[in-house]
């Protein structure tokens, strides 16, 4: 998780990155929900911008024979793993460019 070390709240450009990261493999959306610290409810409408924008795929499985239910599995595309990939490399570039001014003002 992007700077999981901090304490402030996340943005919105850090919860779409930490589902991303979570749907490396595919997976349920309540697995989803627990993995990327949110909560359920708001990650219908976090899941439904990543799969318009083409960063998530949908899967539809049929259902089993017990329960009825349809079974829905996301998994990040490629351009969604590129997209974490070129935010993390931003977020570290602002943390260490935070760090260096910081040390910098003590000297």
């Amino acid at each position: 998780m992007l700077f999981e070390h901090h304490t402030k709240r996340r943005d919105y450009v850090q919860i779409l990155h930490d589902v991303l990261i979570v749907c490396v493999k595919p997976v349920k959306a309540t697995i989803i929900a627990r993995r990327a610290n949110m909560q359920y409810s708001h990650l219908n409408s976090i899941v439904e911008k990543l799969v318009s924008n083409g960063l998530l795929d949908n899967q539809i499985l049929p259902p089993r024979r017990k329960d009825q239910r349809t079974r829905r599995l996301f998994q990040a595309t490629k351009s969604g793993l590129k997209w974490c990939e070129d935010v993390e490399d931003i977020y570290n570039r602002i943390e260490e460019s935070m760090t260096n001014n910081a040390t910098e003002g003590k000297e």
